[in-house]
């Protein structure tokens, strides 16, 4: 089908581009870049990669590096309170020294924060009244130590999944099971059987994002392999899958490949519609420029079971974000932090100083490209 037109990002005022907090300025020639390090001794993923969760009069949130990245010692990913009155960050808890936080949920009523660790997949629960943090212990066997050269090793799961009735936190793994935590009974236990296998898909069934709908009390998710939306009831411990909401061009054809699921994913304030940017084909532009994937937004009505894709993004200066791995919905915008590819000097002066920081510790996953990250924001379609 011809998909629908596009609607036009914007981006706020321009700032003058500088390396994430992370990185610093390199000082090595620029005529000879530096080979990547071996993986054995690459850090952590730089980048944060839980969400900011609110909660009056502060905001939670999890570091997922400490240490700088020449540096071989990690002293541990922490629990993180912003203060909204005074914008003070403080630590309410730390992971064990070596890992950091992947992954993140709030018990806003027992006043607890759960996250997984990497690259081990520790499950740890922060009191938020004692300050004190417990290691429950691991759950992926070698986790991702290694980037999955070894047999033992396991994804660990980017999206905890908490009932707000009963404080339970769920997650998922690899061979599509649902592990669940009791903090009241200190038990872990499965679910039974392999809920999130999906006939005919190949590879991980591990699940991408989830999330609480609190009207429907139950949560709804996306499988990471194929973008496959699932319904997960925990009460009655059923999984339904409900459709297939990658974008347009992988949903109506089999394609060898279909880009993985991200973490894009959010409820509209109608309680009745999901809102996804996912990962769409590459394209050519009218200037005959090739952008290597597109980011396509798509909402998927829940009483009607309507899938709409609107299409590829596009900032008001003529660029394509590439990659997307948050969303939210204001006053009916839509906000979102993309990469954004930046293809020369032209539309950065500081191109070159972000290439060289970029070498120190990028993500495996953007190798040899050079990118920005934006804040944009869109009219939510209709």
């Amino acid at each position: 089908p011809t998909p629908h037109p596009p609607p036009h990002a914007r981006q706020p005022a321009p700032r003058a581009p500088t390396a994430t907090p992370h990185q610093t300025p390199a000082d090595r020639a620029t005529t000879a870049p530096t080979p990547p390090p071996p993986p054995a001794a690459r850090p952590p993923h730089p980048n944060p990669h839980v969400p900011l969760v609110p909660r009056a009069p502060a905001i939670y949130t999890a570091s997922l590096q400490a240490a700088p990245p020449d540096s071989r010692h990690y002293s541990g990913g922490c629990f993180l309170k912003i203060d909204m009155a005074t914008h003070n960050v403080g630590v309410v808890g730390r992971a064990p020294e070596g890992e950091g936080i992947i992954s993140m949920a709030l018990d806003r009523k027992r006043n607890r924060l759960y996250g997984l660790t990497y690259p081990h997949g520790l499950l740890l629960l922060c009191d938020l009244a004692t300050g004190k943090t417990t290691n429950i212990g691991g759950f992926f066997g070698k986790g991702e130590q290694g980037y999955f050269r070894k047999p033992e090793a396991s994804p660990i799961c980017r999206s905890l999944a908490l009932d707000p009735r009963d404080g339970i936190v769920y997650w998922s793994d690899s061979p599509g099971r649902i592990r669940a935590y009791d903090a009241e009974s200190e038990r872990a236990y499965w679910l039974p059987g392999h809920p999130l296998v999906r006939d005919g898909i190949r590879g991980s069934h591990i699940w991408r994002q989830i999330l609480w709908h609190p009207v429907e009390q139950v949560f709804y998710g996306l499988l990471y392999k194929n973008n496959e939306l699932f319904r997960f009831d925990p009460i009655n411990k059923t999984v339904d899958f409900i459709d297939h909401i990658a974008a347009a061009q992988y949903r109506n054809s089999k394609h060898a490949f279909e880009p993985p699921a991200t973490l894009a994913f959010c409820l509209a304030p109608d309680s009745e519609t999901l809102c996804y940017l996912t990962t769409g084909p590459s394209m050519l532009t009218c200037s005959n420029r090739r952008v290597r994937r597109t980011v396509h937004f798509v909402s998927y009505h829940l009483p009607t079971r309507q899938y709409r894709d609107f299409g590829a993004l596009r900032l008001s200066d003529g660029r394509y974000p590439i990659y997307c791995q948050s969303i939210s919905i204001n006053d009916g915008m839509v906000y979102a932090i993309c990469w954004i590819e930046l293809p020369s000097g032209k539309y950065d002066k500081n191109w070159d100083s972000i290439r060289q920081a970029r070498a120190k510790g990028r993500p495996v996953e953007s190798e040899n490209h050079i990118e920005g990250a934006n804040l944009v924001r869109f009219v939510m379609p209709h």
